[in-house]
């Protein structure tokens, strides 16, 4: 995919690419993290199943730079950041405890922390 390359609005953008309607409806542009991620921001991650070394290296940077990490799986996400040395705060967000936690993340991203909600695919 090419910088301002037009997708439709059932395509899939790559993890490095966003969506910007601020300079052009339709268009795609890279992700910079220094200039794109804005306090509150939420970022989805994807984790490996099985083996670690499959995660990308832009979700390690996520999960050490947010400020809280929501994870599907506290067990598979906690073993994850320790074989990484990652140490941003964790919690868990599935779907036994979502309506619970649901306003406590909104609450950190209004107040402007970066959540990195994990989930395993």
């Amino acid at each position: 995919m090419e910088q301002g390359e037009e997708v439709t609005a059932c395509g899939l953008l790559p993890a490095s690419y966003r969506w910007d309607t601020g300079l052009g409806e339709g268009k795609v542009h890279p992700l910079n993290m220094e200039t794109d991620a804005k306090p509150g921001t939420l970022f989805v991650v994807s984790t490996p199943l099985g083996n670690l070394e499959d995660i990308t290296l832009r979700a390690l940077r996520v999960l050490k730079e947010a400020d809280l990490i929501a994870a599907e799986t506290v067990g598979h996400t906690k073993n994850l950041c320790r074989h990484y040395g990652i140490e941003t705060k964790l919690t868990g967000f599935n779907q036994h405890n979502q309506r619970t936690k649901t306003p406590e993340l909104i609450g950190e991203l209004k107040s402007g922390r970066s959540v990195a909600l994990v989930t395993n695919a």
